[in-house]
């Protein structure tokens, strides 16, 4: 993979909020969401995920993904001596479906394994991207309601 990670700067913030969007856009469509409310929502939405981001992961590595020096998306991982949580993950659409997003997640098994410590995330139930952990060996062990707390244990993590 040539992507390459940076720290997010506070002039990312509008692609961020743009990005974030692109992850909604499928499902504000398929619930009838009116067109002209979309953006609105959206940045009404985005601006509760990043104070929630702040409140609880303020020290977590905010980091923006590059390809060819152009920004494509976002990882947000935040460290404690034991565990390893994947916060946010998101990709422009062009570039999801590619193996960034497995690459990345991928090396976060390899840092879990190395620290022996569990990866954890949250993902909505019925999203591609738990069909991808649980290929990576990740089980469910709390329901949030349209969220799932996941987790890979280091010792039980699928080989990268």
């Amino acid at each position: 993979m040539n992507y390459t990670l940076r720290p997010a700067l506070s002039g990312d913030y509008e692609f961020l909020a743009m990005l974030y969007a692109t992850t909604r856009s499928d499902e504000l469509e398929r619930a009838g969401f009116p067109v002209e409310q979309r953006a609105a929502f959206c940045r009404m939405q985005f601006e509760a995920q990043q104070h929630h981001y702040r409140l609880y992961f303020a020290r977590a590595h905010d980091q923006i993904v590059l390809l060819n020096e152009r920004v494509i998306g976002r990882v947000l991982v935040a460290r404690a001596p034991d565990e390893i949580f994947l916060v946010d993950i998101a990709l422009l659409p062009a570039h999801r479906n590619l193996g960034i997003g497995s690459h990345i997640v991928a090396s976060l098994i390899v840092d879990s394994k190395a620290l022996a410590c569990p990866l954890r995330l949250y993902a909505e139930k019925k999203s591609r991207a738990k069909a991808l952990y649980l290929r990576f060996g990740f089980v469910v062990t709390s329901d949030e309601g349209m969220h799932e707390l996941m987790e890979l244990r280091a010792e039980m993590s699928a080989p990268t």
